[in-house]
Parts: structure tokens; C-alpha cells; sequence
């Protein structure tokens, strides 16, 4: 448990800072009111420390679409292959209520960069019975609530002209005066019963932050981020009321405007800095009163308190005065999160799944507790609807009862299907863990392991997956170098289970995803080990510890490394492409080794050869077909690989 003080006062309580709404749903990015926050409820959060109970958790595909709850309905948007899916769950046990699924494919070439996912980025909105949402490429839709059945649709490419971002379309639309708002490609405005025009502004092209609302003497402002400015609307018919320049290297705004209190607007940007704007009051025209570029938000999100922004720049977590630009703390310490306000408590959600529970107030920083939520990459901000909070991380949303420890209680919810003997053996596994006794678990998981080759066991594999998330877990208490051989000793362990669990079931996604976010556990412990585990292909295929250096599990990760590694730190992407050529002839003689899937591993080799082709300057399309082949004829159900094959052929046919 982290319980020490991180600022050196005592600290005092929020609560007559907060000026909170009614409570409601989370329908909309952001909360009810767009900022993140919700009522404080008649008692603190029972949660302080350790891992809270799992309610329930399912299997998503890629994206960062946030989640949104409206009664017992929990909705989210994921991909699904060339298709995107929005999905419905019960709040209460976790099954999959209805999905609805529509052609997205996406276009392959330099004028996409897909490097950080090709899934659903931006979150939908629901309203009046219906989940509207944009996806990745362009596709604006509405579904109903209750089925899933659609209700309208629109590809904006196509309808509209409206180009595909760099990065693709991230922006949240909201519901406004019953109006759907939509930034791509400027704004579009349709009403959401029919999916009809009601009017568009295309004076400027849109970024990837999510707009705000502001209200000025009975008008209603639309503040929109957009490709180096800042622009105020009319939110009633679109006209443009004010524009403001602001423009990084990339022309790029990822954090959304902090509206409030008063007449203050404060926008953030990577590479540039933070501005305040006083916004007069009729709404119609901007003034910068102030910058500070030494505050620079990225893609992860702030909170408001009064007068207070308190947001991450890198690792700095600060709070900065809306009314002058000045700071009231800078600490550093906690790796960079989203933020999440309950009351006079906050919850920081960092990248690796890591949760803590903080007071922060403008003088400093007080942590109470924290937990290691998940340990895939975690960058959507959670949610709380009560005391469930819902954690969507790579590949799995995952809703936490934080009035409960995990323990035995929610062991048996999955024990009691199982038959009796092996009920007996996975409750030694869970006391020898948290007695921290290695010959213990290491007897218990042998035992389990010689059962797991039973047919009527082969669910095993989840549990495996699940004991990996509990090691991997127990490498944040004592994560740091000074403490490094007890957490090395727990990623081995969740690597010895996770490839059981391959063993098993060599179709088990999970189990492959989780290996591939060990990856960065072992560099921060570390790097020389690291050196020889490979994140292979867009499945991010990872392997265990490996020591040969003849071993092709070797020469493929260098190569990646050396392809992805910025030049300035060594990288080589012609010798990388060299070592994978090398190891792609040397896979033969051992795919199949250390209970890996055969098949899996060397052709998720051959599809992280062909997208470094496809990236190479200029791009070797041919090559790059041919080797998306070579990984089907190993695996022909293997998703990335056909889409890989169908982006370099149409590119190639292009030329």
C-alpha cells in the first residue's frame, strides 16, 4: 500500500470547491458535463488500495472508444476486421446484450498512419434512446439503445468529402438543443432521429480533441480544437463567431478544452504550451490573457476545481490557475494518467493499469492507495458509475466492484463450474499466491497443468491468463530497480502461466496480448533482458525469455527493435529488415519450441516483415504481398495478414 505524503503540508478537503451536477448516467466522453467528474455520493469510495473485485470482464477488439452506461446497458465501440461494432453489455453480469456491426474497412497507404491502432478512437453519445458514434474512418451512425437495431448511417467520405485524419478520426461528438455534433472535416450537425444535415461549418479542418460547450449571456458556444487554431461557434446554426491561431509542429490538438469557471476557455497542446482565453460576453469574441509552455497536456485528459486545472505534462502532474497561468504545484513521481473526480477524491489511471487514489489540492498531491488494475496498455480514461468502475484497456473492458477486495469471493464464481478436484487444486493456487509461498504455487500450477490436458479442462487456459494478470500485478509494489529481482520473479511468472495457457489453447487472444505487454515490464526492470523478447506483427505476438542467440524469437525482436528505435538511439531499419529476413529462413527448424502455438509465431513474423516493407522508403508492395502470404499459408484465418495482403495489393494496383 502507498500511503505516504507526497506534498510535505497536511492536506484539506475539496469538497466546497466542487460544484457538482445532479447525477446521471456517463452517457457522453467526459461524464454528464464533459469534465470527468462525478457527485461525491453520501461516503468516501470504500476502495484504497490493492486490487478491487472483478465483476465481470470481456474480450474487446482494438480501439479506444470509451465506455458509456445508461442504466443497465454498458456500450462501447470496438473493430472487428474490416468491420466496426458497437456493443452492448448488462451492467450487471457482463453478457453481451446485442452488437451491431458495419463495413469499415480501412485504407492502406502513407497518408494513414495506423501504427497506434485502426479502432474506433473517438466515443459515442447516448441520447433519446439511441448510441450515436463516429468511427475510425468516417462512418457516423446511430443504433437503438435498447436492440442495437440501426437507426441511420452515414460514411462521410463519401456523403461529404470529408477526408480520413492522419491518425484517424478521434474527435467525441455530443448531443446539443437536439443536435448531434460531429468534428470531421470542420463540423457537421444532424439531427439525431434520422440522421438528416442540419448544417455544417467547413471553414476549418477539425483535430483530434473533442469540442466543448460554453454558455454566454443565453448563447451556447461550441469550442472546437482544430488543425492549428481554436475556433468558436454558434452551436444553434454553425456560424463562426471567433478564431484563435495555435499551432504546433504537427498542427495537432489531442486535449480538449477545460471550459470554466466564468468567462475562461484553456486549450493545451504538445509542443506548445497552454493558453488561457477570456471569452466575452456575448460570446463573440476570444482574447489570450495568458500562455504557459511548461504545461503541455498530450492525449491524456485534465480535471477541473474551481479556479484549478490539475493535468499530466509527460510525468509532471500539476495544478495550474485557469485565471493567470501559474502553477500551484509540479510533482513529479507519478507516471502520466487520466484523471477521474469523484467528489473531494481523485482517481489516476496510468498507461501500464495502474490505479491510485489521490486528494489533490493546489498546493500538492496527497496519494492514499493504489492498485494494478490491468497490465495491457491502459489509455482510455475509466469510468464510474456508483462504486463500478469500468476499465477498457488493449483487449478487455472490465468493470471493478470497489467496495471489494479480490479474493476468494470472486475466485468462486468461476470455481463453481469446474469439478470438484479442480476447484480444490485452483484454491491452493490463490492461498499459495497471496501466502507468497514460490514452492507453493509452483506445486499448485504443476498439478494444474497436468489436469489442464484434460478436454472437459481446457477453460483452464483463462485461469492461467487470470494469475498472470495477478503476477504481473504484483510487479507495482516493488517495480523499481531497488527492488527489481522480486518483480523479475513475478513476470517470469505470469510468462510460465500465460504460455500454458498458449499451450492449451493456442487461439486464446488473450493470452498472446498479455505476453506482448510484458514486454515493457521487462525493459523498465531490466533492458538487457528485454533485448531478446520480440512484440511480433500487428497481433503483437510476444514470446517468453529466450537465451539462444541463434534463435530466430531473437533476431526477429532486434529487428523490430532496430526498424521502430528512433534513429537518434541507434535505430537501423535496413539492418532490422535484414535480421528478420534472417530469422524468417531460420523459423523452420523451430516453430513450435517452448509450447508456442506452431504456425502462430512464425507467421506473425512474416506479417511484421511485410508492414516493414510496406513502411520502407520507398515501400516494397511485391515483397510486402508476398510475405502477408507466406503468414497464410501458415495461418490463413490470421485477420492481420489478410488485411495486410488486401493494403499492399490495392497500393501496388494503384501505382
Amino acid at each position: 500500500m502507498l500511503s505516504s505524503r507526497l506534498s510535505c503540508a497536511a492536506l484539506l478537503l475539496l469538497a466546497a470547491l466542487f460544484v457538482l451536477p445532479a447525477w446521471a448516467d456517463w452517457t457522453q466522453w467526459g461524464g454528464a458535463e464533459r469534465d470527468f467528474a462525478v457527485p461525491a455520493g453520501e461516503k468516501p469510495l470504500p476502495w484504497k488500495t490493492g486490487l478491487p473485485a472483478t465483476l465481470w470482464s470481456v474480450e474487446l477488439g482494438p480501439g479506444y472508444s470509451g465506455t458509456m452506461v445508461q442504466g443497465n446497458r454498458v456500450v462501447t465501440m470496438d473493430r472487428q476486421g474490416d468491420e466496426e461494432r458497437f456493443v452492448a453489455f448488462d451492467a450487471g453480469s457482463g453478457e453481451r446484450l446485442w452488437e451491431h456491426r458495419y463495413q469499415a474497412v480501412v485504407p492502406r497507404g502513407p497518408q494513414l498512419d495506423t501504427s497506434y491502432g485502426d479502432g474506433p478512437a473517438s466515443t459515442p453519445v447516448i441520447h433519446d434512446g439511441a448510441v450515436c458514434g463516429l468511427g475510425f474512418t468516417g462512418v457516423v451512425s446511430c443504433v437503438d439503445l435498447e436492440s442495437g437495431a440501426p437507426r441511420w448511417s452515414h460514411d462521410l467520405r463519401k456523403a461529404f468529402n470529408v477526408a480520413i485524419p492522419y491518425f484517424g478520426h478521434a474527435s467525441s461528438p455530443l448531443v446539443h438543443d437536439g443536435k448531434l455534433i460531429v468534428v470531421a472535416g470542420g463540423v457537421l450537425a444532424f439531427d439525431p432521429a434520422d440522421g438528416k444535415l442540419l448544417w455544417s461549418n467547413r471553414e476549418f479542418f477539425g483535430s483530434y480533441a473533442s469540442p466543448g460547450l460554453m454558455e454566454r449571456d443565453g448563447r451556447t458556444l461550441l469550442i472546437v480544437p482544430a488543425a492549428g487554431e481554436i475556433v468558436g461557434l454558434d452551436a444553434a446554426d454553425g456560424a463562426l463567431l471567433w478564431r484563435e491561431e495555435y499551432a504546433n509542429q504537427h498542427r495537432t490538438i489531442l486535449a480538449s478544452p477545460v471550459v470554466g469557471p466564468g468567462d475562461w476557455v484553456v486549450i493545451s497542446a504538445y509542443f506548445l504550451g497552454t493558453i488561457g482565453l477570456q471569452i466575452s460576453a456575448d460570446g463573440s469574441e476570444a482574447t489570450r490573457a495568458w500562455e504557459n509552455p511548461r504545461f503541455q497536456l498530450s492525449y491524456s485528459n485534465s480535471i477541473r476545481s474551481g479556479k484549478w486545472l490539475y493535468g499530466f505534462h509527460n510525468s509532471i502532474l500539476a495544478a495550474v490557475n485557469i485565471e493567470n497561468g501559474e502553477f500551484g504545484f509540479r510533482h513529479r513521481g507519478i507516471e502520466r494518467s487520466n484523471l477521474l473526480r469523484r467528489g473531494d477524491q481523485a482517481l489516476l489511471l496510468d498507461a501500464t493499469g495502474k490505479l491510485l487514489s489521490a486528494r489533490l489540492q493546489p498546493d500538492g498531491v496527497e496519494v492514499h492507495g493504489e492498485g494494478q488494475l490491468s497490465a495491457s496498455r491502459s489509455w482510455v480514461a475509466p469510468v464510474l458509475d456508483d462504486t463500478t468502475l469500468y476499465l477498457r484497456d488493449e483487449n478487455r473492458l472490465t468493470a471493478f466492484d470497489l467496495r471489494r477486495k479480490a479474493g476468494k469471493s470472486a475466485a468462486k464464481v468461476v470455481a463453481a463450474k469446474l469439478t470438484p478436484e479442480l476447484e480444490a487444486q485452483i484454491a491452493a493456487l490463490e492461498a499459495a499466491i497471496y501466502r507468497g509461498d514460490a514452492p507453493g504455487i509452483g506445486e499448485a500450477r504443476d498439478a494444474l497443468e497436468a489436469m489442464a490436458r484434460k478436454p472437459e479442462h481446457q477453460m483452464l487456459a483463462g485461469y492461467y491468463a487470470g494469475y498472470a494478470h495477478w503476477f504481473s500485478s504484483q510487479m507495482a509494489s516493488g517495480g523499481d530497480r531497488s527492488s527489481g529481482g522480486n518483480a523479475l520473479k513475478h513476470v517470469d511468472a505470469a510468462v510460465e502461466l500465460l504460455q500454458a495457457a498458449v499451450k492449451i489453447d493456442p487461439s486464446f487472444g488473450d493470452a498472446r496480448a498479455l505476453l506482448s505487454r510484458l514486454y515493457p515490464m521487462y525493459y523498465r526492470l531490466d533492458p538487457r533482458r528485454a533485448s531478446v523478447i520480440g512484440v511480433l506483427g500487428d497481433e503483437h505476438l510476444s514470446f517468453a525469455l529466450v537465451h539462444e542467440p541463434e534463435n530466430p524469437r531473437v533476431m526477429a525482436a532486434e529487428g523490430f527493435d532496430l526498424i521502430h528505435t528512433p534513429a537518434q538511439h541507434g535505430g537501423n531499419p535496413t539492418l532490422g529488415l535484414k535480421k528478420l529476413r534472417i530469422a524468417l529462413d531460420r523459423f523452420g527448424k523451430w516453430d513450435g519450441r517452448a509450447g508456442i502455438a506452431p504456425g502462430w509465431l512464425h507467421a506473425s513474423t512474416w506479417v511484421g516483415y511485410g508492414n516493414a516493407l510496406m513502411r520502407a522508403d520507398p515501400p516494397r508492395k511485391d515483397e510486402a504481398a508476398e510475405a502477408f502470404r507466406k503468414a497464410l499459408e501458415l495461418v490463413p484465418e490470421y485477420t492481420s495478414a489478410k488485411r495486410g495482403l488486401a493494403g499492399a495489393t490495392e497500393s501496388a494496383n494503384a501505382d
